[in-house]
């Protein structure tokens, strides 16, 4: 009996997870300082399933972390002013994380 229990608790817990899933795709768009970020996460759910972070990096240092507690049907978009951005820097980077399970990167690289 022990063991059936292990095994339907096991089962109910790699169903879940099997549900959540990472951001599909980031789009990042430069304008001048403005970055505008689109996460595309499709979820049946979005109350509960979403994209909860959007971590900004540049030069390899957070200079932005927003959470969310839901998102819009389809995915999450943002857009940050970055003055700093303007100056002498190599790389930006965007990462999503899922409320549930995984997270994506998307970088840019900005100077040679």
């Amino acid at each position: 009996m022990k063991k059936v229990a292990i095994l339907l608790v096991l089962l109910l817990l790699s169903a879940t997870v099997s549900l959540a899933h990472p951001p599909k795709k980031i789009t990042l768009k430069l304008n001048g300082q403005r970055l505008s970020v689109d996460v595309l996460h499709e979820s049946m759910n979005i109350e509960d399933h979403f994209v909860k972070t959007i971590v900004v990096l540049l030069d390899n240092e957070k200079i932005i972390e927003q959470h969310y507690t839901f998102q819009q049907p389809g995915g999450q978009s943002a857009v940050y002013d970055i003055p700093d951005l303007l100056k002498d820097h190599k790389t930006l980077a965007v990462t999503a994380s899922c409320s549930k399970f995984g997270s994506r990167t998307q970088t840019l690289m900005l100077k040679k």
